[in-house]
């Protein structure tokens, strides 16, 4: 890595700013570390978060703070390389008191068991984190009035405004989308679709223009 390279943060998900900035504290050098190799992509994106793992062991952060903060850059720090479908964890679906939420509950669960880097993965990557948060009430809601080529629509964007505060007022997590793109509708789709799978009840509302194939 070259002299002086300085970190600005960039590469640690912002909900550890609060607990755990990266400016300050025994993970800055490892801060720097892992800024570094997301910019420059020369090595995957596992290999990094796992280097700032050991970066910050080197440096004398304690076991279960550094895999607390493995998790999140797992969960939440950014992705790239040939084959991965996503530019960030899947943890940055979520709005950001959920992803708060999902950090509390890592946290509990790895300052309570410690458990080995792998097994952190393996319950990232089968949702298990997302599980749990996600029981209760679902709702998915998507209203776009702004489209490229056809007319703006007046009454969608309010409307599914509307439906998520009246939902959220319920205790309904709420999956929002307003003028969504087709990228931002399968992100968004599949962030509720992932919820599904711990909730009791799934709701589904979308206001916008439709379109029927074959």
């Amino acid at each position: 890595m070259p002299a002086g390279t300085e970190t600005d943060g960039a590469s640690i998900p912002r909900v550890l700013w609060v607990s755990h900035p990266p400016f300050t504290g025994k993970y800055r050098a490892a801060a720097v570390v892992h800024d570094h190799y997301c910019r420059t992509k020369s090595r995957s994106w596992k290999e990094t978060h796992e280097v700032f793992y050991h970066a910050m062991r080197a440096g004398g952060v304690d076991e279960r703070t550094a895999k607390v903060m493995y998790a999140a850059v797992y969960h939440f720090g950014p992705r790239w390389g040939q084959g991965e479908p996503r530019s960030a964890g899947a943890g940055t679906d979520l709005p950001i008191e959920e992803q708060t939420k999902v950090f509390n509950e890592l946290k509990t669960w790895i300052e309570a068991d410690s458990p080995e880097l792998g097994e952190i993965v393996r319950r990232l990557d089968g949702g298990g984190v997302a599980a749990s948060v996600n029981e209760g009430r679902v709702a998915l809601v998507i209203g776009n009035s702004a489209y490229q080529h056809t007319p703006k629509l007046a009454n969608p964007r309010n409307d599914a405004t509307d439906i998520a505060a009246a939902l959220k007022a319920l205790g309904f997590k709420v999956f929002e989308g307003l003028d969504l793109d087709k990228s931002g509708m399968d992100r968004t789709i599949r962030s509720f679709a992932e919820s599904l799978a711990g909730a009791k009840l799934g709701v589904f509302f979308y206001a916008g223009h439709g379109l029927q194939a074959g």
